[in-house]
């Protein structure tokens, strides 16, 4: 009993020291290949054998790629006599295996436990008939990290042994591999880590220059107050306004809602601005400059998505809207007087770039004390709630005439809350752009 018990002691302290000189060696080590080296070194000497690799699992995929192999000793090419060894490991995808078929496929459909095989046979590649080897004994581990399967380590020896690996070997082995597994796993969530941090200052950067895009100026004119805002649904949106003064009386006013989201609508949302401040101050209403504005996005190539855009010009002389639509939301029109309301959908046509030659008509109203018009793209009204219920033209009605004593950027502050409140925490599935003119 003594014996026995002193022989189990000394067993587990060489455990214990195997374990702790692996994970010693393991975790000193950041770069993934570099712990691969160690490993190989390791599982090797302690299993005493001559070939080895490890497969993990495509995260994407999820099909076996041959990671890192290693060799106790490379022969010379005249002094092999395998095919397996000769190619090792470029030729582990194609290696079948006694009555199994592909080696690779078949333990990952069986990659639950471990397995310990002898004498296997191993087929040429493309001659499932002829035995190029007959290997020893072969050892496959599975990694597994939080009871998931991330890949298997193979051992193989090519030579046969007076004592075959037993299970306390494996145990080592095992617990070697688990922390190999642990090391993998670090690993990737370190890189996923940085490239979300590089993301995130990525889409920060994008998104303070697209911020220094919109309109930088806040007009002020004698007969209208004008108030905007922009909030998009990511990072960074796809929703444009932007001021012009083209003389001391008259402001163009636009409002762009690019097809898309993200870094892709922004670059877009970049270069129609560099095409408004080019075509804005050219001659003629707004419907001749978005006729030239809409055959030049078309001759352009790069940019391939329509761009629904509304246009007006704002006369403090004459007290005048004139406006053209590019497919966009229609605006909508307070008349104070009487209460009511009008989509300005009388004048535009097709979105800009869609197709070459297309015209667009203009109307002009006289904007009264009081009257106020609301451009705004369709992340105002189709804001969603909790019961999917839009927020509605309807509501936004309702709003205007409620709130039509306040200043424009009162109205603008208030409807942005009132949007956050109908939308009861729902993330936004659009950017939502606001501008309120209003007659004073």
């Amino acid at each position: 009993y003594f014996l026995i018990a002193h022989k189990h002691q000394t067993l587990l302290y060489k455990k214990m020291d195997i374990i702790n000189e692996a994970r010693t060696m393991i975790y000193s080590v950041i770069d993934l290949d570099d712990m691969f080296s160690i490993l190989g070194e390791l599982v090797l000497s302690h299993a005493n054998a001559q070939m080895g690799f490890m497969v993990l699992y495509d995260e994407a995929t999820d099909e076996p790629k041959v990671q890192c192999s290693w060799h106790e000793q490379r022969l010379e090419m005249t002094l092999v006599a395998s095919e397996f060894e000769r190619d090792f490991p470029d030729n582990l995808d194609q290696i079948t295996f006694d009555d199994k078929g592909k080696f690779l496929s078949w333990v990952k459909e069986n990659d639950d436990c471990i397995h310990k095989l002898d004498s296997v046979k191993i087929y040429k590649v493309g001659r499932p008939k002829v035995v190029d080897i007959l290997i020893p004994e072969i050892l496959i581990i599975p990694l597994v990290i939080r009871e998931k399967t991330i890949g298997f380590m193979t051992l193989v020896r090519r030579m046969f042994e007076k004592e075959k690996w037993t299970d306390n070997d494996i145990s080592i082995l095992e617990t070697i591999i688990s922390l190999a597994a642990a090391s993998i796993e670090n690993n990737r969530l370190y890189e996923q880590t940085i490239k979300e941090q590089m993301t995130q200052k990525e889409l920060q950067v994008a998104h303070s220059i697209q911020v220094r895009l919109q309109a930088k100026i806040k007009p002020e004119l004698n007969h209208f107050q004008i108030a905007a805002t922009s909030v998009a649904a990511r990072v960074i949106g796809g929703d444009y306004y932007d001021f012009f003064w083209l003389s001391e009386k008259l402001l163009a006013v636009t409002l762009t809602d690019i097809v898309g989201k993200g870094i892709p609508a922004a670059l877009i949302m970049a270069f129609f601005k560099g095409v408004m401040q080019f075509s804005v101050f050219g001659e003629g209403g707004p419907d001749k400059i978005y006729y030239e504005i809409n055959d030049n996005l078309y001759k352009n190539k790069s940019v391939k998505n329509y761009i629904p855009s509304v246009f007006a010009l704002l006369d403090d002389e004459t007290c005048t809207y004139t406006y053209t639509n590019a497919g966009h939301e229609p605006p909508l029109y307070f008349k104070d007087s009487d209460q009511s309301f009008r989509l300005l959908e009388e004048a535009g046509g097709l979105p800009l770039g869609a197709f070459t030659g297309s015209t667009y008509e203009k109307e002009t109203i006289t904007l009264a004390g009081g009257d106020i018009v609301v451009m705004f793209t369709d992340g105002i009204t189709e804001a969603r709630n909790k019961q999917g219920v839009d927020y509605g033209l309807d509501r936004l009605e309702t709003f205007i005439r409620m709130h039509k004593h306040l200043s424009a950027q009162e109205i603008v502050n208030a409807l942005e809350g009132q949007i956050y409140d109908h939308s009861e925490g729902v993330p936004r599935h659009d950017d939502f752009t606001v501008i309120v003119i209003k007659r004073v």
